[in-house]
């Protein structure tokens, strides 16, 4: 408060009135600075939430996409290592292989740049050869390149000084480019060469391919950028291959150009600076990390394109048994994993957290392979546990998880586990994996002091600008709907491929197979329709806040009479009972408003209980809220019911409260009503009662004021 009054020693003059209007100018002034900072306040915390919600995000649909992928591509390489499996079925089962393997590149290159994107990723720069490690790299394509009639040549310069690169993202940026080269050339042949030019290494790919028209030439290094009609080997794609590539070579300091004609070719050219000043200087490690494995799903879908690719893989050595206890919800990952252990190991297996600690207590194995998400007592937490235990605190533990990236692994192995390997995983690097960690058990405690000075020093690394989270965060954001409909051709296109060939091979060569064989069949079915599911689940929640809906009339006892009737079958299997007052009428969009109760009376069925017959009932009344008419309308059922300190979580994206092998389901059936509801200016909240139900009550207004949501 200021308070000015009236002197009688000092007049009001003109100076005096003055005087009060500048203090109450410079008081304005400074009002609207406060005002000003308290919105960029407001606005940066919304976007530090925008993005918390975005890497919870990624996080689930990498966790929920590579856990099925595991289960493919496991029993697909046992079959083909299978000695009885038949020539014909081999192939068949090859393009399920190609096809799987072709979408964990999918999805591990979506998952990627998002992160790249994010500013979550930093390099390991080592000095390395780098005129050998190119041509190593652009070496593996020579098979598929020729097979396709082409040919390919490397070149290399002499190179006066060191050269530092992250060799893992090399790989990716030579391997990406020399891919899109193959891809766009039907013939010809296909340039690679690697050389110093002053104070800099110049890479430069050069195909004979159909080339880029030059009005396309500044945008294609633009996220989910595609060419229309372009030819090539393939259409298929996510288009944001040479986005990554440009990122990536930011992070080297470097620039990525391009010089092409239509139908003449394309040269791509990357320079990066020699030396180690440009990078940064805690980023800089004494040696280079080794080769990845990422270049067999480029050469993979390479012959594929050639019209072959046939994969190979050998068995592992035996070596003498140890015990291993797993733990793991998974029913199908338990009995994989053991399989693939039982030749090897002793194996006892815990399909919880609580079970396994037990079972550690009394079995004293020599190794924990444990997964991260579990009910009970999660992976972290049964990690602690056994860590404050002195009679377990020696045994080595590596966690499993659907959850990639380093900032996952960190987390691992911050909380004390020795290994941390993501699915999708191979049978040999999971054997080895477990020999290995049990063959150091006793190096334990040097080993993790080691590795956590390395985990201090990169951790301090994560802090970020708010401005460049802010400006990623709106960018990524803004491509979400074209990363939907990239995302929905290509993940759907090798799960239909999957589906066919695996159904074509049990339908026509079923008989014929062993009974193990049809074991993996029928899962590698079951995997294929739940990430059918699941691809569905996540455009739906992704797209939703995209599409606008126009406005109807809508009479919610045909609603629910729809319901019923496209229900019937899984109604009349359960010996469910449905029970239905009279509903009103309101104004929404149709197809959203059915989905809604749809997810609602669906759920009431699916979460029933075996002892008791389902029964639903479904009732409403009228209410009056913020000077509007509500419809309050309540689907209550008798079912397993829920804690009620759930009752939020439920609606949260991917929020599961029950095993996934009992209840199948993506965990956004929930989250994707309360979209749908507050998209309608209304709301919905549950409550629950462990083993005796649930009822959800959704409250809309009878009339909307828009024409359209």
């Amino acid at each position: 408060f200021l308070v000015i009054g009236a002197n009688p020693y000092r007049l009001p003059d003109e100076r005096y009135t003055s005087f009060c209007t500048l203090v109450a100018d410079q008081l304005s002034t400074s009002f609207a600075e406060i005002h000003v900072r308290e919105l960029e306040r407001g606005k940066a915390e919304a976007l530090a939430e925008l993005d918390k919600a975005k890497t919870i995000f990624f996080s689930n649909i990498s966790h929920e996409f590579r856990t099925p992928l595991t289960l493919l591509l496991g029993p697909i390489e046992d079959l083909l290592n299978d000695p009885d499996t038949t020539q014909v079925n081999r192939y068949r089962i090859g393009v399920a292989y190609r096809n799987a393997l072709r979408m964990q590149k999918l999805v591990n290159t979506l998952l990627e740049f998002s992160r790249i994107e994010a500013g979550r990723m930093e390099g390991q720069f080592g000095r390395v050869d780098i005129g050998a490690l190119t041509v190593d790299l652009a070496s593996t394509f020579r098979s598929a390149i020729e097979k396709a009639g082409m040919q390919l040549h490397t070149a290399t310069g002499e190179m006066t000084h060191d050269v530092y690169v992250d060799t893992e993202l090399w790989e990716r940026i030579v391997l990406n480019l020399i891919s899109n080269a193959f891809k766009y050339s039907e013939a010809g042949s296909i340039h690679v060469d690697i050389r110093q030019v002053g104070a800099e290494v110049r890479l430069s790919v050069t195909d004979t391919g159909v080339g880029i028209a030059e009005d396309q030439l500044d945008k294609i290094f633009n996220r989910f950028h595609r060419i229309e009609n372009s030819g090539g080997r393939s259409l298929e794609g996510t288009g944001i291959g040479l986005a990554m590539v440009r990122e990536l070579v930011r992070l080297h300091q470097g620039s990525i150009n391009v010089i092409s004609k239509r139908g003449e070719g394309s040269t791509f050219v990357v320079a990066i600076p020699t030396g180690s000043a440009h990078l940064p200087q805690d980023r800089i490690v004494v040696w280079a990390a080794g080769r990845s494995r990422q270049a067999e799903a480029y050469v993979e879908e390479a012959l594929l394109w050639a019209g072959d690719g046939q994969p190979t893989d050998e068995l592992p050595e035996q070596m003498r048994r140890y015990k291993v206890l797993l733990a793991d919800d998974n029913a199908d990952m338990r009995e994989y994993v053991q399989r693939l252990l039982a030749p090897q190991f002793t194996v006892i297996t815990a399909p919880d957290g609580e079970d396994a600690f037990a079972k550690m207590l009394l079995h004293q194995p020599d190794l924990l392979l444990s997964d991260v998400m579990m009910p009970k007592l999660d992976g972290f937490s049964l990690l602690k546990r056994i860590r404050q235990t002195p009679e377990l605190q020696g045994v080595p533990v590596i966690l499993l998880s659907a959850r990639a990236g380093e900032e996952a692994k960190i987390e691992g192995l911050e909380a004390g586990a020795d290994d941390y390997l993501v699915k999708p995983f191979g049978a040999r690097e999971l054997l080895a994996r477990v020999e290995s960690n049990i063959r150091i058990a006793r190096d334990r405690v040097a080993a993790m002091k080691e590795y956590a000075g390395k985990l201090e020093q990169a951790v301090r690394q994560r802090t970020r600008e708010l401005r460049r989270l802010n400006h990623s965060l709106e960018q990524s954001n803004e491509d979400l709907q074209q990363f939907a409909h990239v995302a929905s051709h290509d993940l759907k296109e090798p799960v239909r491929k999957i589906s066919t060939f695996t159904g074509r091979v049990l339908d026509e060569y079923g008989a014929l197979l062993p009974e193990e064989a049809r074991i993996f069949l029928r899962k590698i079915g079951t995997a294929t329709a739940r990430m059918v599911t699941m691809i569905e689940g996540v455009l739906t929640y992704s797209t939703l806040n995209n599409s606008e809906q126009t406005i109807g009339t809508i009479n919610l006892n045909e609603v629910f009479k729809q319901i019923e009737s496209d229900l019937e079958l899984v109604i009349t299997e359960m010996h469910a009972e449905i029970r239905r007052e009279e509903l009103p009428t309101i104004q929404g969009a149709p197809v959203l408003i059915y989905q809604l109760f749809y997810n609602l009376v669906n759920n009431a069925l699916k979460f029933s209980k075996t002892s008791d017959k389902p029964l639903v009932v479904i009732s409403s009344r009228l209410t009056e809220g913020s000077g509007k008419r509500i419809a309050e309308l309540t689907v209550k059922d008798n079912g397993i019911g829920f804690e009620q300190e759930q009752s939020e979580r439920i609606f949260e994206a991917f929020a599961r409260l029950n095993s996934k092998d009992k209840f199948e389901g993506t965990g956004l059936g929930l989250a994707l009503c309360r979209k749908i509801a507050e998209r309608h200016h209304g709301s919905i909240s549950a409550t629950g009662v462990r083993d005796e139900g649930a009822e959800f009550v959704v409250r809309l207004p009878l009339k909307q004021s828009e024409r359209s949501i």
